[in-house]
């Protein structure tokens, strides 16, 4: 049998047989299967990754985030708890006002008092010292008019010989950061005996910050703060 019947009479597979192609087939068999899966995994492994970036980023950022809820308790003559809800933010011009007003009139009454008390003298300035800022110049007008708490005008001082009482009566908006507080300051011996009355009149500056933590709700919830004041007496 000639070559060319044998080859006419083989496989039609072995008559296309090329070592090549047949060496390529079977590295693909052997090794393609694996190098597809790597593929994948890492492409499965990068996607995860990314998920996890995204899910702790989102985390952090929900962690740093003010949970607190501060509640408003309002009470009657008896102490007994008449109206409790969440403390809502001040939405319009005229409910900041009233508020600013009410502030203001505790600020200077705060700060203006006298009293032999001791414990509701230092409550008092705690009060006062809720609506300054260190960075403020407000913080250096009290402590210089307060000498330190040893000049003079200390409260603890002028306890020793005589008392103070403030009744505001007025507190008027003069600009957006500007208000006006009047009052008038009753001044009595140890004993209670009148020594006299004075007129007073404040100009005090103003900004709102809103209380970004459980300590700030505390002391300044409604977030008033005094930049700089002055004040004189009215003849």
């Amino acid at each position: 049998m000639s070559t060319e019947d044998a080859v006419a009479k083989a496989p039609k597979e072995v008559k296309h047989y090329n070592p090549y192609l047949a060496g390529r087939k079977e590295w693909n068999e052997r090794y393609g299967d694996h190098i597809k899966a790597k593929k994948t995994w890492q492409l499965v492994g990068l996607t995860c990754l990314v998920i996890v970036l995204v899910c702790v980023g989102w985390l952090g950022f929900i962690g740093s985030q003010n949970k607190l809820v501060p509640y408003v308790v309002e009470v009657d003559k008896l102490g007994r708890s008449v109206v409790v809800g969440p403390a809502t933010q001040i939405t319009t011009q005229e409910e900041r006002e009233k508020v600013t007003k009410s502030q203001l009139s505790k600020f200077i009454f705060a700060l203006r008092t006298v009293s032999s008390d001791g414990a509701l003298q230092k409550k008092l300035l705690f009060d006062a010292y809720t609506m300054i800022n260190q960075a403020d110049p407000a913080t250096s007008l009290i402590t210089d008019y307060f000498g330190g708490g040893q000049g003079p005008n200390s409260p603890f001082v002028r306890a020793a010989t005589e008392m103070v009482s403030v009744d505001i009566t007025t507190a008027l908006k003069q600009t957006d950061e500007t208000w006006e507080v009047e009052w008038v300051e009753t001044v009595r011996n140890r004993k209670g005996g009148l020594i006299g009355k004075v007129r007073m009149r404040a100009l005090l500056q103003v900004y709102y910050a809103i209380p970004e933590n459980y300590k700030a709700v505390y002391a300044n919830p409604n977030g008033v703060f005094v930049k700089t004041f002055s004040w004189s007496e009215q003849l």
